[in-house]
């Protein structure tokens, strides 16, 4: 007799429609349900099972009782439980194996005399002892609800005549299977639903506490794993008549990100188009695109694209998810799917004023570059990584030189040009990795991720000549601009932070007394000087 599962056996995983549809049976053979809760329900209804095979097998007196499963998915049968003399195999078996492919067309199949020439029975190693068979699909008691991907076998080790009292005691066997199965699975399912909205719920919670974009896409798949199995979820915005990526799922696919695709010619088109979400069916049409232009999309078993947009308004974005198996996306899950796309409409809004407030708190309102405060962050942040990975970092401040003088000889509005120019320099000589920032008045920062002392220098000397170069015009006379810069370099300089700006501010002060216009790198004799 086959033992029931222990409880270590159990994992949580995400949901899988055939085996929803399909509990309890598709529970045990781990189709991937969150049903650890439910566990002691499943316990009994095999009990109940094993129990009635028990007493048909004594009251037949047959040989073997057994209930098999077909996990449709692959198309095999299983063992889900038996009552049996002799040793029974639990399986695989396809689903036309032998003596089974007898019920490829018919509920039932009746043989009083088992031939020695018959299919074999795929739950034996040998069937010689085998004298009589019966087999049936698991039916309600009033025939009227389809058939369970069951079937209940029993043979005999004597020739046996099924008469009508037997036949009618077998079909109420079968119905009787059938009401146990209905009223666990609807419980189960019941439950399973109930958890799978509480989970989508606290996803959509913490959805309501995220601010910023990644925040939002982080809670969004969170949630879309507690409805569907997608192996890929993309967010997309569309921008200009063109659908802009903003969130990949899969690392392979990053590239992707902030590219931008037309809509022409696609399934992610037509969506935006008719504003509901498509496709259909579980696949694409044949030729199809989900996006026009993504040719490195892997091969998707199933996919569905989700407009994003308010009331009455335009499409703003798309939801696409995907699975890699042949595990379509129902009907029936679209509906929870719908109510998230709502959610992160409104929350892609409200992230998109939290970023540009962020942004803006954060960015120098004259010049555009970063601000103090930004600079502060981003030197915590460089400082902390760099110490990590034990790289190098270097620090760059500059000052306009004789800034006073510019702003009483040609006014403030000139000498914000002047500053305005000179951040211009900064965005020109640094990389994307690079901070640039205005930190005073007319006072400037850089930080050169993974750069050594060397390369700091070169970069200052770039900037401090583009200055240079500069060709300012107060009523059409030519203003000549210079700055002047120190460097102080991370860890040859020192490996703390705060020390780091003041021995910058140090080299910075000895460009000054050399004459300004010039670059300076932090040396020890600077200390004492």
């Amino acid at each position: 007799m086959i033992s029931l599962s222990s409880k270590s056996t159990l994992h949580a995983s995400p949901a899988d429609q055939t085996a929803i549809d399909f509990l309890p049976f598709a529970f045990e053979h781990r189709q991937g349900l969150c049903l650890d809760q439910q566990y002691d329900h499943i316990q009994q209804f095999k009990r109940g099972i094993i129990n009635q095979l028990d007493i048909l097998r004594l009251v037949l007196e047959a040989a073997s009782v057994i209930l098999l499963w077909e996990n449709l998915l692959e198309e095999h049968f299983v063992c889900y439980a038996c009552s049996s003399e002799i040793e029974v195999l639990s399986g695989p078996f396809p689903k036309g194996a032998g003596i089974l492919g007898g019920l490829k067309n018919r509920d039932e199949l009746v043989l009083p005399l088992y031939k020695l020439n018959s299919p074999s029975i795929p739950y034996y190693r040998d069937s010689a002892r085998v004298r009589s068979f019966y087999a049936s699909k698991i039916k309600s008691f009033d025939y009227q609800s389809n058939p369970l991907p069951a079937l209940l076998c029993i043979d005999f080790a004597q020739e046996t005549q099924f008469n009508s009292s037997r036949r009618e005691l077998l079909a109420r066997c079968c119905a009787q299977i059938y009401a146990a199965y209905d009223q666990t699975s609807n419980y189960l399912y019941v439950n399973y639903e109930r958890q799978t909205l509480q989970q989508v719920f606290n996803s959509l919670q913490t959805l309501n506490g995220s601010l910023d974009s990644e925040s939002v896409f982080a809670a969004v798949e969170k949630a879309i794993s507690f409805i569907v199995k997608a192996d890929l979820v993309m967010i997309g915005s569309i921008v200009g008549g063109r659908l802009r990526l903003d969130y990949v799922s899969l690392e392979e696919l990053g590239d992707h990100v902030k590219q931008h695709f037309p809509l022409e010619d696609s399934v992610t088109g037509q969506v935006v188009k008719y504003k509901r979400p498509m496709p259909d069916s579980a696949r694409l049409p044949q030729g199809a695109q989900l996006i026009n232009g993504l040719y490195s999309l892997p091969e998707c078993g199933s996919q569905a694209v989700f407009p994003l947009f308010q009331d009455e308004g335009p499409v703003t974005g798309v939801l696409i998810i995907a699975t890699f198996e042949p595990n379509p996306l129902l009907r029936s899950r679209r509906e929870l799917l719908e109510m998230v796309c709502t959610q992160l409409v409104i929350k892609l809004d409200l992230a998109a004023a939290h970023d540009k407030i962020n942004r803006i708190s954060m960015q120098d309102s004259l010049t555009g570059v970063a601000n103090r405060r930004a600079f502060e962050r981003g030197l915590q942040a460089m400082h902390e990584r760099m110490l990590r990975s034990g790289t190098s970092y270097s620090l760059i401040l500059c000052d306009i030189d004789h800034f006073k003088q510019v702003n009483d000889s040609y006014g403030h509005p000139f000498g914000d040009q002047v500053i305005i120019q000179v951040a211009q320099q900064l965005n020109n000589v640094v990389r994307a990795v690079d901070l640039a920032a205005r930190v005073g008045g007319e006072e400037f920062a850089i930080l050169l991720e993974g750069t050594g002392r060397k390369g700091a220098y070169e970069v200052a000397e770039r900037l401090r000549e583009n200055v240079e170069k500069l060709r300012l015009l107060f009523e059409q006379k030519p203003v000549k601009v210079t700055i002047s810069i120190g460097i102080a370099t991370f860890s040859e300089d020192t490996q703390d932070r705060n020390r780091l700006f003041g021995r910058a501010d140090q080299a910075l002060y000895q460009a000054k007394n050399q004459g300004r216009n010039c670059s300076v790198a932090w040396t020890p004799e600077l200390e004492t000087s």
